[in-house]
């Protein structure tokens, strides 16, 4: 049988201004399978689109900023405080702060919407998520809710 991967696209950030795009066909043989199975991802709710792979980047880079945030406060911003807390600095200067702060600046979705943050998270954690295209909760393909839940 054959194994048919979804054409995976992974976005590189580099210095501001410049993207580099590659997309790389996966096909894999496994007569030991019996069937054909395609690679569950996010582009199955949300379509192999550069949209998607936007969501997937800012999710993770959100993410890894959440993390730094925490690594110094022994904390996660409370959903009160949101995102801001990355991009802004403590009123408290006494407070520990990186130069240029966690993030340069807050991504927004594809479709110009801010990511919905939430702490005490309902899937973990805490929760990051684009609400998709409508900017609804709920919705299917580029409606559908996409969430850093659907990433791991």
């Amino acid at each position: 049988a054959i194994i048919a991967a979804s054409v995976a696209y992974i976005a590189l950030r580099e210095p501001p201004g410049a993207k580099i795009l590659r997309a790389a066909d996966q096909l894999v043989t496994a007569p030991e399978l019996g069937n054909t199975y395609t690679a569950p991802e996010l582009g199955n709710t949300f379509g192999p689109s550069q949209a998607a792979m936007r969501v997937t980047q800012d999710i993770r880079a959100i993410e890894s900023a959440l993390k730094l945030y925490r690594l110094d406060r022994f904390r996660y911003p409370t959903s009160q405080e949101g995102l801001d807390a990355l991009v802004t600095p403590p009123q408290d200067s006494s407070e520990k702060w990186p130069e240029g702060g966690y993030l340069d600046r807050l991504p927004r979705d594809p479709w110009k919407k801010p990511y919905v943050y939430e702490n005490p998270g309902k899937q973990g954690a805490f929760d990051i998520y684009s609400l998709g295209r409508d900017g609804q909760p709920g919705g299917e393909g580029p409606d559908a809710d996409v969430g850093n839940w659907d990433l791991n």
